[in-house]
């Protein structure tokens, strides 16, 4: 492992990083995975776990191996937890700015947390031209005139296909109003 050969001065460093990583790797995923229920953000979690445990491996010399284990899964659990809050947070201001979009403001949160994954899917079924736009306009937070320099078109164009696809896409969502 290349990270060992960096970050370990000493014999003794490497083994004992090397049997923590042999012995607690999978109950590590399991407690990441439990926690964000997603397998490669929980690889992640349990890499940046080691990650620390490599950075600070000169305080784990001294635990016995219960200690240890310890320890590596509070590592493991608080970067889970605070993966998982950073996705919430930004589902939630993903959500926010789509019901803006929209004129959604209406609606409390749950509902726009709900909502949004519906617009979603009605941008994905717009022509290739208006999804592009909207993609870039709403998940990209780019702006009409950085829309249409990227896309080397002008910016009025860019506006009529971001009032189309809105209109398109209320049109498509609408029944979850009314249902309200």
């Amino acid at each position: 492992m290349i990270l060992m050969d960096i970050a370990f001065t000493d014999n003794a460093s490497c083994e004992i990083f090397e049997k923590m990583y042999v012995s607690y790797a999978k109950l590590l995923f399991y407690i990441a995975n439990d926690i964000l229920k997603d397998e490669m953000t929980a690889e992640d979690a349990v890499h940046d776990a080691f990650v620390r445990i490599a950075k600070n491996i000169d305080k784990f010399k001294g635990f016995d191996e219960v200690r240890q284990k310890r320890l590596a899964c509070i590592i493991v659990r608080n970067l889970s937890i605070d993966i998982y809050r950073k996705r919430q947070r930004e589902f939630i201001e993903d959500a926010a700015i789509i019901s803006d979009l929209f004129d959604l403001q209406t609606w409390d949160m749950t509902n726009q947390v709900d909502i949004s994954g519906h617009i979603e899917e009605a941008i994905g079924t717009l022509s290739d031209v208006l999804r592009d736009t909207m993609y870039l306009y709403c998940f990209e937070e780019y702006k009409p005139g950085e829309i249409a320099e990227l896309l080397n078109i002008p910016v009025e164009t860019v506006r009529k296909r971001i009032q189309r696809a809105r209109k398109l896409v209320i049109e498509r969502v609408g029944h979850l109003r009314n249902e309200e």
